[in-house]
């Protein structure tokens, strides 16, 4: 019977999906949430009432989250990518081209064939479009590195790009022959963010001023001349002789302040240095209130109908 009930439920609520282009908040999330309450109720009388008022709590509690921006275009993006196989542009902007150029320029000004570079910067802020570009005309291959456990050591390999949004705060980067920082302001992040839809759902729960300021410091420590890139948020250093040894001056600048430094990792001494406390991981940077109100008030709703059923 419960299996039926939650089958017409999937059924309802894909058949309102596809009618409204996926739950078109601006139409009015109430007028959804009352359609879709009536046709749960209409399919569960039969059996039990009090099934179809839990079930209408689960869907607005649903709707609810729905409606933050972020999950929204997070929702859109799987979308997209399901009906076309990406879940966004694959093309790099002429500008970015044109940055890539740039950078070319100036490593072959140096004479440097660089054999791995190192892109940082926030989530959205276009480190992957970068990085792919930059890829291309040096002949190398594009790493994100997304996916991978950034609280560990990694192991880099020659003739890549690697890319992501805490690397220089968390790897050593003596390896790199170059690091370019995306420095661009928080916003115009958040709404490249909004725009792409993948990963849209940070834009709710994301601290991106802490995160932009840990990823500024740890780039600020980093031995080396900054490059500006003309026309663009990007800032590159090429490795000196001696070494990037972002460690070695962070620890200096913590233990002239007379911080201890001894076992912590470099994320959470640059976070020590950045922000006054020891924190380290992705999810340092997160906060998951805004969703919670949602969930609470949909779970007591969805108790409150079993309670009314056990009467």
């Amino acid at each position: 019977m419960y299996i039926g009930i939650v089958l017409r439920v999937v059924k309802t609520a894909a058949s309102i999906v596809l009618e409204s282009r996926v739950f078109n908040i601006q139409r009015g999330v109430d007028n959804l949430s009352k359609k879709l309450f009536r046709k749960i109720n209409y399919g569960t009388s039969k059996k039990d009432l009090r099934y179809g008022k839990i079930l209408n709590s689960v869907m607005e509690t649903g709707i609810a989250l729905y409606s933050k921006s972020g999950l929204h275009a997070t929702v859109e993006s799987l979308l997209q990518e399901i009906s076309t196989g990406n879940s966004e542009s694959q093309d790099s902007p002429a500008e970015v081209d044109s940055w890539a150029r740039q950078i070319a320029s100036i490593f072959q000004a140096a004479g440097l064939a660089p054999k791995a570079i190192a892109i940082d910067g926030a989530v959205g802020s276009g480190k992957s479009t970068l990085a792919k570009a930059l890829a291309n005309r040096l002949d190398m291959k594009w790493i994100s590195l997304d996916h991978v456990n950034m609280d560990s050591p990694l192991t880099f390999q020659v003739g890549n790009v690697y890319e992501h949004h805490r690397l220089i705060r968390t790897q050593n980067m003596d390896f790199f022959d170059a690091i370019i920082y995306i420095d661009e302001p928080v916003e115009l992040s958040k709404s490249k963010v909004l725009r792409r839809m993948r990963g849209g759902y940070l834009l709710d729960i994301m601290d991106f001023e802490t995160h932009k300021r840990v990823g500024e410091k740890a780039f600020s420590l980093a031995n080396g001349e900054e490059i500006r890139i003309n026309g663009s948020y990007l800032t590159m250093k090429i490795r000196p002789a001696e070494g990037f040894h972002t460690r070695e001056n962070v620890e200096k600048e913590l233990k002239g302040k007379g911080l201890e430094t001894d076992r912590l990792s470099l994320e959470q001494l640059m976070f020590l240095a950045s922000e006054k406390t020891i924190k380290s991981g992705f999810f340092s940077y997160i906060d998951v209130s805004p969703y919670m109100k949602e969930v609470i008030s949909g779970s007591i709703s969805a108790i409150a109908g079993l309670i009314g059923k056990a009467r």
